[in-house]
């Protein structure tokens, strides 16, 4: 919407140079958002492929991954070891949703009763 100052300043203008002012900051506050809402994401998705390096070699190498983390192999039992890469693995499954799209799963995150303002 543009907004002319020709003539006198009528409240209806005032209105609409407040709308204007207020949607430019809006704007700006949604591109900020919209940059941590990228990177936070980029964030999440550094994190669920660690857990992936991790994992997925220890469900099929246990004592392989232990000894490449500096931990002594568990000879006798290397089935825990392998349970634990799945449930890391697993883990790591219930992050995606929230680095493809922060905001369709705000309302999960945020502690309370009543809906979320976004």
């Amino acid at each position: 919407m543009s907004v002319t100052t020709d003539g006198p300043v009528t409240a209806e203008k005032r209105g609409a140079m407040r709308a204007s002012a207020a949607q430019q900051v809006i704007a700006e506050t949604n591109n900020q958002t919209v940059d941590f809402e990228t990177w936070f994401g980029r964030a999440m998705w550094l994190g669920i492929l660690a857990d992936w390096a991790l994992g997925i070699p220890g469900i099929f190498w246990p004592n392989a991954t232990l000894r490449l983390a500096g931990q002594a192999p568990d000879l006798e039992h290397p089935v825990w070891p392998a349970f634990a890469s799945l449930l890391l693995v697993l883990l790591s499954l219930f992050y995606i949703p929230g680095a493809l799209d922060l905001r369709r799963g705000r309302r999960a995150l945020v502690p309370g009763d009543g809906p979320v303002e976004v």
